[in-house]
């Protein structure tokens, strides 16, 4: 069971909803935290595509090196370097 179908349920009243299986709670919340996590992630992702010219999946080390500047990671190119 999904966090939706859990919250269509709730919205319709189900009696289900007096008993929870460990495993629908484990699946809930496993739900929830990939879900959190995929929202964190999103910046980085977005990050990493933009400097992924091609759009491969792939970058270059050039491309990594301006992903460590766009990023900010180190504060003077000999350390990105």
């Amino acid at each position: 069971m999904t966090r939706e179908e859990l919250n269509n349920q709730i919205l319709n009243g189900s009696k289900l909803l007096s008993k929870l299986q460990y495993n629908d709670f484990k699946k809930i919340i496993l739900d929830f935290q990939l879900q959190e996590h995929e929202r964190f992630l999103i910046k980085f992702t977005d990050l990493f595509k933009s400097v992924d010219n091609d759009q491969d999946g792939v970058i270059s080390e050039v491309q990594f090196k301006d992903l460590l500047r766009i990023m900010n990671v180190f504060d003077s190119e000999e350390a990105i370097d």
